[in-house]
């Protein structure tokens, strides 16, 4: 009986960590972090700026779609 119930613990255990883990993976893939913030893309984007500072000026809001070349913040 004590066998089946580390088993029945064991498996939920793995179950959980699984999930996290897959949450995780998704996460980190699908979001990119910079010093100006999340960026969700279907593809690898790295946003930066040469300078530390405040940003001044947002022209988009969450969920608007950007086209490349667009300025997208600045300091």
């Amino acid at each position: 009986m004590k066998k089946k119930i580390a088993l029945f613990t064991l498996v939920i255990f793995v179950t959980i960590t699984l999930i996290f883990l897959i949450k995780y993976i998704y996460y980190t893939s699908n979001y990119i972090s910079s010093n100006a913030g999340f960026v969700k893309t279907n593809s690898l984007t790295y946003l930066s700026f040469k300078e530390d500072g405040k940003i001044n000026y947002l022209p988009f809001k969450a969920g608007d779609r950007i086209k490349k070349g667009n300025l997208v913040a600045s300091l």
